[in-house]
């Protein structure tokens, strides 16, 4: 009994230890995010359908569907599938975008940053980029987002030990791999990663000088990891660049203004995406939308930001990967107001020149990379704010007692910041999102058909991707059909969003659909 309870006792002294106990914090916080969502039933929302049998690997796994990157994940949630239900599948998938997001930024900043490490993390997993997508139903980008500040380090890491001059398979293979496990999730990211990538090398070279063999060392790692890449993704590499219809090649420079930044009603859209909104989407209920004079703690995250750029630019271990992230703060709110910021004509040349820029019609997915340099820059803040609280001068004059005092509130106001910037994100969304069951009659119909063995195709009107369902709890009804992951028969259903030329893409494929069913044309 006595060893049971040492035992106990031994592993809450690990727990609360200095090392540790941020997961505690974390973990903590991300139950109370999600603790809206434990009763049954699935959280259905625009992009986000869960369903009995939503990771029907089959299908892609035979070339029949368009999961090529993101194969990986939808197996491995299938055959998690086995031992758990998708209901509990996709509250741990919240769980864990929350938890990641928190741990893997707080994990990224130096441990010498002290509690500027917990603000860098609460201000990842808890802002309006999170929030919207969340409310979107963008559950892989959220994913991805999560473990980004993990291939970040990686990044750092292959630049700075053991030696950026000393050339390492090892090292660029693993840098590769991360690269390539953020693929297996979602498609965007690892293109926003790259570019972080590409900013770090440029100004890693710029820092060798006339060190060749540093040079030499950096690039030829850099080279390897683009080979390994295409080795470890040419297994979606291939389909998507040689198969007759691929998903870029449907995407039009009328999807940029249809997609395009909304700014908010009061400011620009540049000021828009820098304080981390913008999504294209209206109907949604934001804390801004609550707030007076919300924009002054958005101005409070920028001081942050700024104060731990300017005092530590110039740092010996840390000042390149602080002036990577200032840049990277500036190129990402500039590419996240997209057509409709002060450069959208470069971003429109970009989108039509770049071939990866096409998977961006939708350009707020640049705020990720932000809320990244917010909380790297705004943490590294902090930690200048707890450097002054903590100096020990000699006497106690009233001025260090003042200054010390005002870093403490200061330190006090940071932390507490993007609770109240982002405070609509807790309980359940402000109700925005809830959980639901599909209709009784849902579940008898699929049984009803089921009772026929032959083999046949369900045409599921009306012909629409995004449909209204009222039987949703939520005030958005919109969602994307679920007729196809729900039925266990082949479903032809609508595809397409029905906006601008889409329309016409709809009525073609429709009459195509239908020509093929009967064997005749249809007009």
């Amino acid at each position: 009994m006595a060893g049971w309870i040492d035992s106990i006792l031994e592993k809450k002294q690990i727990l609360f230890s200095k090392h540790y106990f941020y997961y505690f914090v974390f973990s903590i916080l991300s139950l109370v995010l999600v603790m809206n969502f434990f009763s049954p039933g699935y959280i259905l929302t625009l992009d986000m359908i869960f369903t009995p049998d939503t990771f029907r690997i089959s299908d892609p796994f035979y070339g029949l569907g368009n999961q090529y990157s993101t194969l990986p994940i939808y197996a491995f949630l299938d055959f998690l599938g086995i031992f758990f239900s998708n209901e509990i599948i996709q509250k741990l998938l919240f769980f864990l975008v929350f938890f990641v997001s928190g741990v893997s930024m707080y994990k990224l900043c130096p441990e010498e940053w002290g509690i500027g490490r917990y603000f860098a993390g609460f201000l990842y997993m808890i802002n309006p980029f999170i929030y919207v997508r969340f409310l979107a139903g963008h559950w892989l980008i959220l994913l991805s987002y999560a473990v980004s500040p993990i291939v970040i380090k990686s990044f750092m890491d292959f630049f700075e030990f053991p030696s950026p001059s000393s050339f390492s398979a090892k090292r660029s293979l693993y840098v590769a791999f991360l690269i390539t496990v953020v693929f297996f999730i979602e498609t965007h990211t690892p293109f926003l990663l790259l570019i972080v990538f590409g900013i770090f090398y440029i100004l890693k070279i710029l820092e060798s000088g006339k060190n060749a063999q540093k040079v030499i060392g950096i690039s030829k790692g850099s080279l390897l990891i683009g080979l390994f890449l295409l080795l470890l993704n040419s297994y979606w590499l291939v389909p998507s660049f040689t198969g007759n219809n691929t998903l870029l090649g449907e995407i039009t420079s009328s999807d940029l203004y249809t997609f395009t930044t909304k700014h908010d009603i009061n400011f620009n859209t540049l000021f828009t995406t820098a304080s981390m909104y913008g999504f294209w989407r209206g109907g949604y209920l934001y804390a801004k939308d609550l707030l007076p004079y919300w924009y002054l703690f958005f101005i409070f995250i920028l001081f942050l930001a700024v104060h731990g750029f300017t005092l530590n630019y110039r740092h010996p271990k840390h000042g390149v990967y602080v002036r990577a992230f200032g840049i990277v703060a500036v190129l990402s709110a500039l590419l996240a107001a997209g057509i409709s910021g002060p450069f959208g004509s470069v971003f429109e040349f970009l989108f039509n020149n770049v071939f990866f820029f096409k998977g961006f019609r939708e350009p707020q997915k640049f705020v990720a990379l932000l809320v990244m340099a917010y909380a790297y820059l705004g943490g590294l803040g902090v930690a200048e704010l707890e450097k002054i609280a903590k100096t020990k001068s000699p006497g106690s004059n009233a001025y260090n007692v003042y200054n010390k005092f005002a870093a403490l509130l200061l330190i006090v106001l940071a932390i507490s910041t993007p609770f109240i910037y982002s405070f609509t994100i807790f309980d359940g969304f402000q109700g925005q999102l809830k959980t639901a069951d599909y209709p009784k009659d849902w579940y008898a119909v699929n049984d009803y058909l089921n009772e026929d063995k032959q083999d046949f195709n369900i045409l599921f009107m009306p012909w629409h991707l995004y449909m209204d369902f009222k039987w949703l709890p939520t005030p958005q009804k919109r969602i994307a059909n679920p007729a196809s992951t729900f039925f266990d028969k082949p479903v032809i259903q609508g595809e397409n969003m029905e906006l601008g030329r889409s329309i016409v893409l709809l009525r073609t494929r429709l009459q195509g659909t239908l020509s093929s069913c009967y064997g005749r044309k249809i007009k």
